[in-house]
């Protein structure tokens, strides 16, 4: 996970130790923008939420979607790994049934199914894309001098 000010450089220089690698962290991360595919900043992104809609406060007020999370665990509470988070309309918002319904099997074992539904302001939302964008993949130091060889070759 990228900490708050990382840049690819700077993530290149911990884990490579060299800055100038940092092409290979954009490059296995797919990011041809590293301005606006990069994580912003705490500072940058309040300055991003600010030019976007006037001020926090704006949004976190404004309204960007609904959301119905459905959880499921198992006989003993543990997450079953089916978790659903699904973007709705009003109109399913408002129909939307919460709380938990439970079912048992024959072998005893009991499956809880949890709904619950709840508004996403455009400061989470953005909050969220933004978070979303630190966990990178990183290439594993002992192929680097491999693949920087085969780059070459290519580029010749």
């Amino acid at each position: 996970d990228i900490q708050d000010g990382d840049t690819p450089e700077i993530v290149a220089h911990k884990y490579y130790n060299d800055m100038y690698r940092y092409w290979i962290i954009l490059f296995c991360n797919q990011i041809l923008d590293p301005q606006w595919s990069w994580p912003l900043s705490y500072g940058a992104f309040n300055s991003y939420i600010i030019d976007k809609y006037g001020s926090i406060q704006n949004a976190q007020s404004q309204l960007s979607h609904y959301e119905k999370k459905i959880v499921k665990t198992d006989t003993y509470g543990n997450l079953t790994n089916d978790t659903e988070i699904i973007i709705i309309d009003a109109a399913e918002y408002a129909n939307t049934t919460v709380g938990t319904s439970t079912s048992t099997f024959n072998d005893g074992d009991v499956l809880n199914i949890t709904v619950s539904a709840y508004p996403v302001y455009q400061y989470d939302n953005e909050l969220s894309l933004n978070e979303a964008k630190r966990n990178i993949k990183l290439l594993n130091v002992s192929y680097l001098n491999n693949i920087q060889s085969q780059l070459k070759s290519l580029l010749k």
